[in-house]
């Protein structure tokens, strides 16, 4: 054994409590690496693998990214590669996800360990297949949202930009425009500006192009919506707003308000027509209120 039974014992008992003492206390976090890729080798069935699962989560929600690096270092061979790009296939981490909603957001963690596992391009080709395939297999609406939360917030958030890119162009393309899906495309795009270096979105235009292709699809889909969903049209509606508020800022601070014309020229009449209809509706809301 490579590390000592009593941190290995303290992990089985409370993983998040350990990495909070642990950080406060200076350990060795390649140590609790080894744990880690022991945990993580064990069958997915066990109570190790669940405890593996959560002490990554807590590495990954409360330490520094040195550390996160320094922890998922002592992972990386092709015996732990091997085991976890079987655990994270789509159709596993969708079925656990209904039967074990703690498991699923472990497994969806676990993807976005890949960058530092040299697996790019795996990663964008899991994540289209869980954005395809989600809709379809998670029948509860509540459920789902939750699920397509997770996947934007963790592992979309850390593509490069070439595999952002091609993510980008399938979400343009292929994801449903379900109400609850256009909720996800604005959760998108407003996570791109919000996670992403400025830097790096104003060296790919292409991004930002295809980040307007996305917000005009979305507006023209709401204004269908606001017929038959008005509630859900209102809260879409607010959220475009909050996006183009980022998009603003980002084009002050690089001083780059070609971006922001490029946007309003792909978005901009769909948008004109959404701000129109669902504004008009919002004041009329308002003044009934008010009466």
């Amino acid at each position: 054994m490579s590390y000592s039974k009593e941190l290995y014992d303290k992990i089985m008992e409370n993983p998040w409590l350990t990495i909070y003492d642990c950080l406060r206390s200076k350990c060795d976090f390649s140590e609790i690496g080894r744990i880690l890729k022991d945990l993580l080798l064990k069958p997915m069935n066990t109570k190790e693998y669940i405890v593996g699962l959560e002490l990554l989560k807590a590495i990954k929600s409360q330490a520094p990214v040195e550390i996160l690096f320094r922890s998922i270092s002592m992972v990386v061979d092709d015996k732990v590669i091997k085991k976890i790009l079987e655990d994270t296939k789509p159709d596993k981490i969708l079925e656990e996800y209904k039967k074990n909603y703690f498991k699923g957001m472990g497994l969806i963690t676990l993807l976005e360990i890949y960058p530092f596992l040299n697996l790019r391009d795996e990663l964008a080709e899991r994540v289209k297949e869980l954005l395809r395939e989600a809709p379809e297999k998670i029948d509860n609406e509540k459920d789902l949202r939750e699920f397509l939360r997770a996947l934007t917030f963790g592992p979309l958030s850390v593509l490069s930009p070439a595999k952002l890119k091609d993510v980008l162009v399938f979400i343009r393309n292929n994801l449903s425009n379900k109400p609850l899906c256009l909720q996800t495309k604005t959760d998108i795009i407003s996570m791109i500006v919000d996670n992403y270096p400025p830097q790096i979105l104003g060296e790919n235009i292409e991004i930002i192009d295809i980040i307007a292709d996305i917000l005009r699809e979305v507006a023209e889909n709401t204004i269908l919506l606001a017929s038959s969903e008005l509630d859900r049209a209102v809260n879409i509606y607010s959220d475009i707003n909050i996006f183009m508020s980022k998009i603003r800022k980002l084009c002050e601070d690089l001083g780059r308000f070609d971006l922001c014309r490029r946007v309003w020229d792909r978005a901009g009449d769909a948008l004109n027509e959404l701000y129109e209809k669902i504004g008009k509706i919002i004041v009329s809301l308002n003044e009934i209120a008010e009466q």
